[in-house]
């Protein structure tokens, strides 16, 4: 063995015994900071954070979208039979692959109609209930037996109507009751049915 090599092994020691010293000093650091009050409180949002799945989506939904979520979320089972008319159609014989039937979105009167489809407000859009296809010759029972609103054409693209209306209601009945949100409602439908006539 030569000088050269004890010096390294003399060098290679120190660097360990430094790297030793380091560790324990960390290590107790680390149980000083473990001990620390705000330090647990840190670790233990931290992990609620990262294990509620929850608490992950919810932070990502925008504010105006907590009512919607919440709507969907809720299974409504005894509606007030709320209906937006989201347009009249006539039946085509026409059929796109991707998109199946592709039936031709008529005016209200049009006499070659088939029928109107119409969304309950207070069901989620996924509820096989939610939307009805309601016959031209069945519709004004149809309309008899619920509480219809009709958009203005160019307020209903995309079902922004429905939406506005959806909403209004939910943030009505959370607010100032449901049946001040109902005669809110009726009192649309009514001017509508004024203007129609």
């Amino acid at each position: 063995m030569t000088q050269d090599d004890l010096k390294n092994i003399k060098r290679e020691m120190e660097a360990i015994k430094e790297s030793k010293e380091k560790g324990e000093n960390l290590e107790k650091r680390l149980m000083e900071l473990e001990n620390n009050s705000i330090v647990q409180e840190y670790l233990r949002i931290k992990t609620t954070l990262q294990n509620d799945k929850s608490l992950y989506w919810a932070k990502k939904i925008s504010d105006d979208r907590i009512l919607e979520n919440a709507i969907n979320y809720v299974r409504i089972t005894n509606t007030d039979h709320i209906y937006i008319c989201m347009g009249t159609y006539r039946e085509s014989t026409q059929i796109d692959i991707e998109h199946g039937s592709s039936d031709i979105r008529v005016e209200r009167d049009d006499p070659s109609a088939s029928y109107r489809e119409y969304r309950n407000i207070e069901l989620p859009l996924h509820d096989m209930d939610c939307t009805q296809q309601i016959s031209i010759s069945e519709c004004a029972q149809f309309e008899q037996d619920n509480i219809v609103l009709y958009p203005y054409r160019e307020s209903n693209a995309n079902g922004q109507y429905y939406y506005k209306m959806r909403n209004m209601y939910f943030e009505d009945a959370l607010t100032i009751g449901k049946e001040k949100a109902l005669e809110k409602v009726l009192a649309i439908r009514n001017q509508q049915k004024n203007n129609l006539k």
